[in-house]
């Protein structure tokens, strides 16, 4: 355990404070202080957070946990908000120069507050509702979820996301996306070239109609378009179908991406530290059904599934030495 007074590794134990988490001194400054974790500071122990964060993973309302734990709403959001902030920085920092050879990128839709065309007649400012876009790479081997961003579907947004991927991956990949045409310039410049980049573009037939089953169902697909943007890519290898299965594991997963409801979020910083949370536990805690183990292990990220407790700890450990740092 290092101080985050002055970062030096030699403390030892000194008892615990009023909410049974481990206390230590410091050799080096004499300082005490409590193991970092996600909520220091708080009267929520952690495993009530660990309860309450499960049930949000698993696809239940604020109000439900709520109900069914006693815990205010209000406390449940804070610790959201904090918890999320802090595994969207450690995972920015522990996945960084990964060697993945086939990557997956899409961009899935929610909303926040309303959707965009609502908050356009309602007059109401669209940059904290509105649509919202979370930009998404996924390794095609690992399944690791290399990085993502939250934003517009716009080119702006699109650069953003593509820098964090750059970021995140080494060597030259292969990357394959949807058609969406920013991709088309951010991808070749960003990696100035170093990459195999194709795009595969689906075309749905257009259902006439306003039943049930033309408003709701999905649309049947009409043609598919595959097309090399830059480098070598075989047309076996273009698909996004890994990352499309992904999709639906976070629509099916987090209830604020449940279309046709009223769980959506009702403020950005809630939706998007909801998502540094969701990411951040899908690749260290949640095992996948494929590759029978976490993404984080089978990428050589971790060497062990985790639990919960074991990621918002170490989300926070890794804060706190942040934290300390910019402060010497």
């Amino acid at each position: 355990m290092r101080c985050p007074h002055c970062t030096e590794p030699s403390t030892v134990k000194c008892g615990k404070d009023g909410n049974g988490y481990q206390r230590y001194r410091c050799s080096a400054c004499r300082k005490k202080f409590t193991e970092p974790h996600a909520l220091a500071g708080r009267q929520v122990s952690m495993e009530d957070t660990v309860r309450v964060l499960s049930m949000l993973l698993e696809g239940m309302s604020v109000r439900s946990c709520e109900r069914l734990t006693g815990i205010n709403r209000d406390c449940i959001l804070s610790v959201m908000i904090e918890v999320g902030e802090s595994c969207r920085r450690f995972m920015e920092s522990s996945i960084v120069k990964h060697p993945a050879a086939y990557i997956e990128c899409d961009e899935q839709w929610a909303f926040v507050l309303c959707k965009r065309k609502t908050a356009e007649r309602l007059g109401k400012d669209t940059t904290i509702c509105g649509d919202r876009y979370v930009f998404t790479a996924i390794d095609r081997d690992t399944k690791l979820l290399l990085c993502w961003h939250a934003g517009e579907r716009s080119q702006n947004d699109t650069w953003r996301f593509i820098d964090k991927l750059f970021k995140s991956v080494s060597g030259r990949p292969t990357i394959n996306t949807d058609g969406f045409t920013s991709y088309t310039s951010a991808i070749p410049a960003t990696f100035n070239q170093n990459v195999d980049y194709a795009q595969i573009i689906k075309n749905f037939q257009n259902a006439s109609g306003n039943s049930a089953q033309v408003r709701y169902s999905p649309g049947a697909i009409s043609s598919v378009t595959k097309t090399v943007i830059c480098g070598n890519v075989h047309e076996a290898e273009i698909g996004t179908s890994r990352m499309e299965r992904f999709n639906l594991t976070t629509r099916m997963t987090l209830r604020r991406f449940t279309r046709l409801t009223n769980g959506h979020s009702k403020s950005i910083r809630n939706h998007d530290a909801m998502l540094g949370l969701y990411f951040a536990w899908y690749n260290w805690c949640r095992k996948h059904a494929t590759i029978k183990t976490t993404p984080a292990v089978q990428a050589g990220v971790a060497t062990e599934r985790w639990t919960l407790a074991q990621l918002l700890t170490e989300a926070a450990r890794t804060q706190s030495v942040a934290t300390s740092s910019c402060e010497r």
